[in-house]
């Protein structure tokens, strides 16, 4: 006979959920968010690290704020992560090795999404700014600051001129805008890269360091369109090519190692928004886009839904390390797969049940993965998949949860 006891809607604050799953460079570790609910019932979200070869999770951050967004310096003697513990998200600098987490950055709306380069000397991540904003003038409200500021615009009418004035992501949309900025880690300075009235979201770095790649609509329709173009920002000369059509939407896009080609999601609106998304990879040189998905009757990415996943996850596409496949993960009947695409067009389902599969990270030295799963019966773990297809389990974050609570298995019912 059963001791547990059925589902109670209190259980639900004591999940924790967890996201991004990092390999350390070295690929003998492992680092992930993990989000909870406070005694005040606000989300916490604290950064973890694990040995591949223990079965227990050490905390990089104790902070009660939202602590995310964990990159590596490509040597993993440094970490870059964004944290509200100075109120709005801001980047912090950790040693691996230990000691306190240092501020980087104190903009005023915060700054999110870094992303190291190859050589470890500059940090790229994206800050919403004014078209009159200086960078270098920039400081974080104090609590008492954002209250005054938010009482005095809640007295102001709000003026709607244009198009796209809200989203579920941002709410009521203002004249800020998402720009990309370089940091020079060893004195801390600051460059802005972007500076269109257009959101710039940052996509990757080459492997050269010399050329930045963002997406963004620079037309002066962009309200009235959907589609999203890949521009090459030089970093020296800061000329910018635009690499696609304008036809088309595109995101999710990576250099190879080799520097010679770029991976990116996309679709060209076949059917409007419902269209489902495909891969594509562009060679740098001669400029030939190839559709590597036009024969597939999958949705590329995470395209489940559910109340209790909190964070964001890689869900590809992420190159192996000698160019010639990409990992993916891909939604078909209900749950997630993870897929590797070979570049002459080849599609190999790589690990495949009844779940979703939220996220992953490579590890280029052993051809392993981190996958972060759930199912109806777990709210979700890490997994180690090794190259010979076999399957460990590496985090065991919520067994008090499924200790006492008892979760049933869906049964499908086909019609």
């Amino acid at each position: 006979m059963s001791l547990k006891r059925a589902l109670q809607v209190d259980d639900m604050l004591q999940l924790n959920v967890v996201s991004d799953p990092q390999f350390t460079p070295d690929g003998r570790a492992f680092t992930y968010t993990m989000t909870t609910i406070n005694d005040q019932n606000e989300y916490e979200s604290q950064l973890m690290y694990q040995r591949l070869k223990d079965k227990h999770a050490t905390p990089w951050t104790f902070h009660a704020s939202k602590n995310s967004n964990l990159r590596f310096s490509p040597d993993g003697k440094r970490a870059v992560f964004q944290s509200t513990r100075s109120g709005r998200p801001q980047l912090w600098l950790i040693h691996t090795d230990g000691g306190e987490a240092k501020q980087l950055t104190t903009f005023r709306h915060g700054a999110t999404n870094p992303i190291w380069s190859k050589d470890g000397k500059h940090v790229f991540f994206t800050a919403f700014l004014e078209a009159d904003d200086d960078i270098h003038n920039q400081k974080e409200p104090t609590k008492e600051e954002e209250q005054k500021e938010k009482e005095q615009k809640q007295k102001q009418p709000l003026i709607v001129n244009r198009i796209t004035y809200k989203s579920d992501a941002r709410g009521f949309h203002d004249q800020k805008r998402a720009q990309i900025i370089m940091l020079t880690i060893y004195d801390e300075a600051l460059y802005q890269l972007t500076e269109a009235d257009a959101d710039h979201v940052l996509q990757d770095i080459s492997p050269d360091g010399t050329t930045l790649l963002y997406a963004a609509n620079l037309t002066d329709n962009a309200d009235y369109e959907l589609t999203n173009d890949l521009y090459c920002l030089h970093l020296m000369t800061k000329a910018t090519s635009k690499l696609t059509d304008g036809k088309s939407t595109y995101d999710k896009a990576v250099f190879s190692p080799d520097g010679s080609k770029i991976a990116s999601f996309g679709h060209e609106f076949a059917y409007k928004g419902a269209s489902l998304t495909e891969l594509y990879v562009f060679d740098i040189k001669t400029k030939e886009r190839t559709c590597l998905s036009k024969d597939w009757d999958v949705e590329l990415g995470d395209a489940m839904i559910g109340d209790t996943r909190l964070g964001e996850s890689e869900s590809g596409p992420i190159w192996n390390e000698d160019s010639s496949k990409i990992f993916f993960i891909a939604t078909d009947q209900g749950a997630t797969e993870f897929h590797a695409a070979s570049i002459d067009g080849g599609n190999e389902v790589i690990y495949k049940q009844n779940n979703h599969i939220f996220g992953f990270s490579y590890d280029k030295y052993s051809n392993s993965f981190i996958l972060g799963m759930s199912r109806p019966t777990n709210p979700g773990e890490f997994y180690l998949l090794q190259e010979d297809g076999t399957l460990e389990p590496m985090t065991d974050n919520n067994r008090t949860f499924l200790r006492d609570v008892d979760l049933q298995e869906p049964e499908e019912l086909l019609i």
